[in-house]
């Protein structure tokens, strides 16, 4: 919705604080010297201003919130280093479709080096529009006030369209404050640049995809990314136990299907769990939902993905099916939404694989997966504690809470998708996939903490992810919020080390790292903090952690010897995943 009306007399900053009212009411910044006029007028406007400790902590904190609330936020940084610290996390929800508006500060027109052949002519200058381009869905800036205007609208309408994603606005200085004196402003329009139509629309082939579907023996569904908004998710878990159809899921899409359901593959590919990658191989009919089935999904052997079967794809985004690694029978562009709802109407409600052989198969290889996920959580090392069982000691007391569970990149992110039990809308899954970016946990936690104080977060983090924003403490205390942190401390980068051991037997960068006490440097930003290294201590521990209204923290002494495993390592098709075994579905 447009402004009807502006008052008078602003400045172009007043104007930007009058538009982003219509769209939010708060905002993540760092702030700096070339965004000080709009940090200003947001404030005079009664704006909620969240002040980080680093241009990434907001970055990360304004994805967190937009992740929960599923409509796009904003951040704004000043220029130069700014910038340049910003554009992680804008990679960052470019690449896993997170609706992102970035202001970023410029300096003014006059001292900007323009196309001159020069590094800089202003003091923290940078190109942000090349800097950012590649990451970004559009980039825009505006020279006057006219453009201003239409421009913000236009950043909104395209970071929520469609595939979600980050957009940029440069703000010069001298923009900024300009006076605004005239009035056609309130009429200003702009066409959307930049970006392109669905190309060649497929059409939806509903009948031709049920009649393949009535002759499977053998069907599954991949839910992926594209598939979580809740209309896709309530469609496609009713659609799944009506025809008792197997799911397995990206590492984004966890809980479209409930973890204890016993059609939960969990989730495929590079770090996930065995059991799926057998039945993608052994199916004859694959729908994929929303999911790019990037490399990490379908191992490096991709021309093998699924063999026998007919591989539907179902995606909004044109460009990913035409550009796709996997040769797919039938690509639908279409909302999945919309699609799997008009889907499910052709197949007969008495259609279903339950008393199958495929449905007594998974229910078997369930059961033996089942034994698997408690030999995890038996493994013992020399020293510190078992990461499974924490975790598993985890999920009881969450078990009926409604939470928002977010990791940083690393092992502990593995362990916690293969352990927790996902179930959308009791439980909100936030971690970084196409980037994979460490330092994403504990800003981010923030962001999904500030979207719904109802829920509890727990912030699961690896010794090395931490490190990346710890600064953020002093962020999370200031605003007293209910996040509530596992630290995995095993004095190395984890995963890391387990690939180069695995390459060349040895981790020099990776293994015995020298770490702080992470629970007295909690209790140095004033949250309350316990070690935890004695097993029969978990579930106390855990129930302390609970016990407080905001934030506090457990510093886990995690054994270093326990990999990821199964794993998908280069040259292995999805089923013959590390350490190998007979295939027997």
């Amino acid at each position: 919705m447009k402004s009807e009306f502006i008052r008078p007399n602003l400045t172009c900053a007043e104007l930007i604080a009058e538009v982003l009212k219509e769209y939010v009411s708060t905002v993540f910044v760092y702030p700096g010297g070339t965004i000080a006029p709009t940090l200003n007028a947001l404030e005079n406007a009664g704006m909620v201003i969240y002040t980080a400790r680093t241009e990434q902590g907001a970055g990360f904190a304004s994805i967190g919130l937009a992740r929960s609330v599923g409509y796009s936020q904003v951040v704004l940084v000043s220029s130069g280093p700014g910038v340049t610290n910003l554009i992680t996390p804008i990679a960052d929800a470019f690449y896993d479709s997170t609706p992102l508006v970035a202001f970023c500060g410029q300096v003014g027109q006059k001292d900007s080096k323009g196309l001159l052949p020069i590094r800089q002519r202003g003091f923290q200058e940078t190109d942000n529009e090349q800097l950012l381009v590649s990451v970004s869905k559009l980039v825009l800036t505006p020279k006057n006030a006219l453009e201003l205007k239409a421009d913000i609208h236009t950043a909104f309408e395209v970071a929520n369209d469609g595939r979600q994603g980050p957009v940029v606005i440069n703000l010069h200085m001298d923009v900024q404050r300009a006076p605004l004196d005239n009035q056609e402003i309130i009429d200003a329009k702009k066409p959307r640049q930049l970006l392109k139509e669905p190309s060649g629309s497929t059409g939806w082939f509903l009948e031709e995809i049920a009649s393949q579907l009535r002759a499977a023996k053998r069907p599954i569904i991949i839910a992926g990314r594209g598939a979580l908004d809740p209309s896709s998710v309530e469609s496609i878990r009713s659609f799944s136990e009506k025809h008792y159809i197997p799911i397995s899921h990206s590492l984004h899409a966890l809980g479209i299907s409930p973890s204890t359901s016993e059609l939960n593959l969990k989730f495929h590919g590079h770090t996930g769990e065995r059991l799926a990658g057998k039945f993608i191989q052994k199916s004859d009919f694959v729908l994929v939902l929303g999911s790019r089935l990037d490399v990490r999904q379908t191992g490096t052997r991709y021309e093998e993905f699924a063999p026998d079967a007919v591989k539907i794809r179902v995606d909004l985004d044109s460009d990913e099916i035409a550009n796709s690694r996997i040769s797919m029978s039938t690509n639908v562009l279409a909302e999945v939404s919309d699609w799997i709802e008009a889907f499910s109407e052709l197949i007969k409600d008495d259609q279903s694989w339950e008393k199958t052989e495929w449905g007594a198969s998974l229910r078997r290889e369930v059961a033996l997966e089942q034994l698997k996920y408690q030999e995890r959580r038996n493994t013992a090392g020399k020293e510190g504690l078992n990461p499974y069982l924490v975790l598993s000691e985890l999920n009881k007391v969450i078990s009926n809470l409604e939470v928002n569970i977010v990791t940083g990149v690393g092992s502990h992110q593995q362990w916690a998708a293969r352990e927790l039990d996902f179930d959308i809308p009791r439980t909100a899954w936030f971690t970084s996939g196409g980037l994979g970016t460490m330092g994403f946990d504990l800003p981010v936690s923030i962001g999904a903490a500030i979207g719904d104080r109802n829920r509890t977060t727990v912030c699961l983090v690896g010794d090395g992810s931490f490190q990346m924003n710890i600064q953020e403490l002093a962020f999370l205390k200031e605003l007293d919020l209910p996040v509530k942190i596992l630290v995995f401390d095993n004095s190395k980068l984890g995963i890391v080390s387990q690939f180069q051991k695995l390459n060349w037997s040895n981790d020099p960068t990776c293994g015995s790292k020298i770490n702080p006490d992470f629970a007295e440097i909690s209790k140095a930003y004033s949250i309350p903090a316990r070690s935890l290294s004695v097993k029969k201590d978990i579930a106390s521990t855990i129930q302390w952690l609970f016990s407080h209204e905001g934030p506090a923290l457990v510093n886990v002494k995690t054994m270093s010897e326990i990999d990821v495993v199964p794993l998908l390592l280069a040259n292995d098709a999805l089923d013959e995943m590390w350490p190998y075994e007979e295939k027997n579905v």
